[in-house]
């Protein structure tokens, strides 16, 4: 955690609000609770309404329940082209009550959810993702948190073109399963 800032994107304990910024010995401690937190650049904030963080959330959760894997929970970044980004994001997927008993006896189900940059929304500009990890395999989830669902993300590098808004969703199908919340930030490492 070598990033000087971090903000809090969820904390199942409610002690920290969404949002709340912190130094990277109090993420260490926040995250060795379950806490969600995303590094941050600050400086970016005050550029444009979503400059450097971003986050959505969908009340009952966004369905996955795509025959084939499609765009899912838009999210749109202000970005500077001045320099290389990592882009991080969390996302917060919970079981359909439906399955949720099968999920907690070790039901295995398919599917994957990853991070990737979103041409089809409209109004504003496009950039690719470099770097990014294995999607999320939805087989090797495990078992559900005490929180019934699981936190999972992500980084990769972003190359703006220019200075402006750039759109991201997450891609992806798992039919059973939703997203409840997604977050991105990006920071200088």
């Amino acid at each position: 955690m070598a990033n000087k800032h971090w903000i809090v994107v969820w904390d199942p304990t409610n002690e920290y609000w969404d949002g709340s910024l912190v130094d990277g010995n109090r993420a260490r401690q926040l995250e060795a609770r379950g806490v969600a937190l995303l590094p941050v650049n600050p400086e970016l904030f005050k550029l444009a309404g979503v400059g450097g963080f971003a986050k959505r959330s969908w009340g009952a959760g966004w369905p996955l329940d795509y025959q084939a894997p499609r765009m899912a929970c838009p999210l749109t970044l202000y970005c500077l082209k001045e320099k290389d980004f990592f882009l991080h994001w969390c996302a917060r997927i919970a079981p359909d009550p439906a399955i949720a008993d099968k999920v907690d006896e070790g039901g295995k189900f398919n599917g994957f959810l990853r991070l990737a940059a979103d041409s089809s929304q409209g109004s504003a500009l496009h950039v690719g993702l470099q770097g990014e990890p294995s999607p999320i395999d939805i087989r090797e989830l495990g078992r559900r948190d005490v929180h019934g669902g699981w936190t999972v993300g992500g980084n990769a590098i972003v190359r703006p073109v220019q200075d402006g808004f750039y759109n991201f969703a997450l891609y992806g199908n798992a039919q059973g399963f939703r997203v409840v919340w997604v977050a991105a930030s990006l920071s200088a490492e």
